[in-house]
């Protein structure tokens, strides 16, 4: 067997096996790149989702906020009518108290005359 024989009968196959790891290998690195992209993409959508998400709950918050301000609002205005009838009946008591205070204060003591 000459050298050109024992190079090949050895080389040969090798140099297919190092081709065929070399094609693998390119092969996995285009996949890999391919899903990183697709992973890339992925995340965008959902942070995309996310983002429209978080507007819809923001605008349901002030929404609600907004109700809540009316609410308060009226509340508010409520409780002023009762303060207002609350002062109301306590002058109109304190008044016909006093009044009738003097009235007793007349018939106990009359006016010394």
């Amino acid at each position: 067997m000459s050298n050109t024989q024992l190079y090949l009968s050895i080389g040969l196959p090798m140099l297919t096996i190092l081709v065929a790891l070399l094609v693998q290998l390119v092969a996995i690195f285009g996949s890999r790149s391919s899903v990183e992209n697709q992973i890339a993409a992925s995340i965008q959508a959902v942070e995309k989702q996310i983002a429209v998400s978080i507007q819809s709950l923001e605008k349901q918050i002030a929404a609600s906020n907004e109700s809540l301000g009316k609410r308060m609002d009226s509340f508010d205005d409520r409780m002023g009518r009762l303060e207002r009838s609350l002062d109301d009946m306590r002058t109109t008591f304190v008044k016909n108290h006093t009044e009738r205070l003097a009235r007793l204060e007349e018939r106990v003591f009359p006016a010394a005359s």
